[in-house]
């Protein structure tokens, strides 16, 4: 037999946003249900460093704030679910929304599902996944220590993600298709002064490249855009950060 919860108010998605309504919805009475998704806490918790949060001098780390911020929305009367939405009816009233746990009736739904990370969408970077090939270096830099690896970007997570990586490795190099990065001046005034890191203008990757038993990436194939030349630049690991789109497919219709 399925198990219905009903609330007056569900919050899809445990991030800052999801955080955030539901404190402001406890106390206004409304006794808030957060179903928290599959990664409880969102992308803050794949985030170390942060230091652009109001009211904060010193750097704090993303997991613990998305600590203190469930803490502070369960104090004040928030219920956290752990389960997965997986079907959404809002056709009707309630709202019906079915998880892998259960089933539940909204009267109102706060849509806070966040965002995914982008991909280049190459087949070979799909075949590389897990064997060299990342979207989070916060992740999986610590696999990388010592090792040769490439950033793919040119905004702040790109920036932010080849800083990071020099706690794990000397030899980074950050891959950008224009001649001037878009990230915000105080990270390029970092990157520029970092000697672990170098930067190839003007630039993309054609191809994820494997080799060895069992396969894991070894190098990419890069193409200037300027004359389409192709050159292999040996890396360990490859991090994807060219930003991200919203986790909406759940409501693609």
């Amino acid at each position: 037999m399925t198990n219905i919860v009903s609330t007056r108010l569900l919050i899809l998605g445990s991030g800052p946003a999801g955080m955030t309504a539901a404190i402001y919805a406890a106390r206004a009475g409304l006794s808030p249900i957060v179903v928290q998704g599959i990664q409880p806490g969102g992308q803050l918790t794949t985030t170390t460093d942060v230091e652009n949060y109001p009211g904060f001098r010193d750097v704090i780390q993303g997991p613990w704030l998305m600590e203190e911020m469930q803490a502070q929305a369960e104090h004040v009367g928030t219920r956290m679910m752990w389960d997965h939405i997986n079907q959404v009816d809002l056709t009707r009233r309630p709202f019906v929304l079915k998880g892998d746990s259960g089933e539940y009736h909204a009267d109102t739904l706060v849509i806070a599902t966040g965002a995914q990370a982008k991909w280049l969408g190459l087949p070979s970077e799909e075949h590389m996944k897990g064997k060299g090939a990342s979207a989070c270096a916060t992740c999986d830099g610590f696999f990388y220590r010592g090792k040769k690896v490439a950033v793919i970007g040119g905004g702040n997570t790109a920036v932010e993600e080849a800083l990071y990586m020099t706690n794990h490795s000397h030899d980074v190099t950050l891959i950008h298709r224009r001649d001037s990065f878009r990230a915000e001046k105080i990270l390029q005034d970092r990157l520029f002064a970092n000697p672990h890191i170098k930067v190839m203008w003007d630039s993309e990757v054609a191809a994820f490249v494997g080799g060895g038993t069992p396969e894991v990436l070894v190098g990419l194939d890069i193409r200037y855009v300027k004359t389409g030349a192709i050159s292999l630049l040996e890396v360990d690991g490859a991090f994807v950060a060219i930003g991200h789109s919203p986790a909406t497919e759940l409501f693609i219709d």
